[in-house]
């Protein structure tokens, strides 16, 4: 296992140097956000119903954080979608699709994008190019570019932001400016804490990484933090290249935990980390601390981490951002390089093969 605090790893691991964008997340965010604040949209776009936000992957997770934002702040309706097509209730110009991808090739979002226009919905482009945005210059429809050349997981600033920014402007969300600003002051203080010159003594992140080697992480969330934990295992698998597993309160409850009476050595090779924010109710409070005693009494391995900030887009981006670091230094710590994603390029390819 590498050493976190050897200076010489990163360069020999991380050569494409993912550190730094890790490092820059609090201004991609800021970026973003104002990006969103100036896309010219139609005035009519603020007669719809509801929202559909079609993404797969890391451009799925920003609309499952948007989403669960509108639980908490809005009595609108906000639906994230992963797949292709559309739902049969996603219909007609009171529907806004809004198709996201960071590559603009993701097919499930182009089936999605095809099958809106047939349908004779609102709709809106997210992407930094590709055929969705050549679709969406076609049809003259509102479109948001950005340039970012690396991995889609890296641009969770870009596959969110926006999204607040824009659907503020449609008086669908609160206007999230004041929110914004917390969170992108909170992440550059947090890098400043947990970046790469930081020792492990005093650096949470690199501990809680070397927790993760050799180990099944399953991560539990609850309300906001649910797409957080799936962030988490999102991260842990395309960077530290893990298997890992999620789940979500209080439904873990009704189903997994009664898992926890296998064998012990099973569970010898699992660790379950808890995603805790003060939004958390009382009753899911309750629920996480009964969870974690189930788990010590049946000797698993576990730990908590806490979100930060007052906002709850401070608390969920505090735990992105925890989440990223952690699984780019189980990948250092591994002597894996955390940027390619080898199966998923390879199944990509087979793919793009069978429509020719």
């Amino acid at each position: 296992m590498n050493d976190p605090d050897n200076a010489s790893s990163y360069d020999t691991i991380d050569t494409a140097r993912m550190r730094e964008r890790l490092s820059a997340m609090p201004d991609q965010c800021e970026e973003a956000y104002a990006a969103g604040q100036h896309l010219p949209l139609p005035d009519d776009y603020r007669s719809v119903r509801q929202v559909v936000i079609a993404g797969m992957g890391g451009s799925g997770l920003g609309a499952e954080i948007v989403q669960s934002w509108c639980t908490l702040t809005s009595t609108q309706r906000v639906t994230t979608w992963r797949g292709y097509g559309l739902p049969p209730f996603a219909t007609g110009p009171q529907t806004l699709i809004i198709a996201i991808s960071k590559s603009g090739q993701t097919e499930e979002t182009l089936s999605a994008f095809v099958e809106a226009t047939r349908r004779g919905c609102a709709l809106m482009a997210i992407t930094t190019g590709g055929v969705l945005a050549r679709l969406a210059q076609e049809r003259g429809i509102p479109l948001l570019t950005f340039t970012f050349p690396y991995q889609a997981r890296e641009a969770i600033g870009w596959l969110t932001f926006p999204l607040l920014a824009i659907l503020g402007r449609m008086g669908y969300l609160p206007d999230s400016t004041s929110d914004v600003e917390e969170t992108v002051k909170l992440l550059r203080e947090t890098t400043v804490r947990i970046n790469v010159d930081v020792p492990a003594v005093h650096n949470p992140v690199k501990r809680m990484a070397g927790q993760v080697m050799d180990r099944l992480p399953i991560i539990y969330g609850a309300g906001v933090l649910a797409p957080v934990a799936r962030r988490w295992k999102m991260t842990l698998n395309e960077t530290a290249k893990l298997l890992a597993i999620y789940d979500e309160l209080p439904e873990l409850n009704h189903s997994s935990v009664a898992g926890y009476l296998q064998p012990e050595a099973i569970w010898q090779k699992a660790i379950v980390i808890q995603l805790r924010s003060t939004l958390d109710t009382p009753r899911i409070a309750q629920r996480f601390d009964l969870t974690t005693r189930l788990m010590l009494e049946c000797g698993i391995n576990q730990d908590t981490v806490r979100a930060r900030g007052t906002s709850a887009l401070a608390q969920v981006f505090s735990l992105v951002q925890y989440g990223d670091w952690m699984s780019y230094y189980a990948a250092v710590m591994s002597g894996v390089d955390p940027t390619p994603t080898e199966p998923i390029t390879w199944l990509k390819q087979e793919l793009e093969e069978t429509n020719h």
